[in-house]
């Protein structure tokens, strides 16, 4: 069963998306954050910088991400199912078990 920092942690990430993100992420810097898990499906994500954050099981899902950095970036796991990319970089990332599928 779940402890209470994972609990707070999803519902942390709950608000972050409902406050923030409800139009999409524009020009955000997310370099070193811990997402995992988080969940951006279906999202516009436009020049945002996730260097060297820690990604793992993080829902992208048909997202269309354009200039993008995933540079050093651990994608573990990371669900880029239907997503668009265009310009985006992945220098050094981790990418194993990653779905890219369509």
């Amino acid at each position: 069963m779940p402890g209470e920092t994972t609990f707070k942690h999803t519902r942390y990430l709950l608000e972050l998306r409902e406050l923030n993100f409800s139009s999409g992420l524009r020009n955000k810097d997310f370099k070193g954050a811990d997402l995992s898990q988080a969940d951006f499906h279906g999202m516009m994500v436009v020049g945002v910088n996730f260097e060297n954050a820690r990604l793992d099981g993080l829902n992208l899902y048909d997202c269309e991400l354009v200039n993008c950095s995933f540079r050093g970036s651990d994608a573990t796991r990371a669900i880029f199912k239907k997503a668009r990319l265009l310009n985006c970089l992945f220098d050094s990332s981790n990418l194993s078990q990653s779905d890219f599928g369509e």
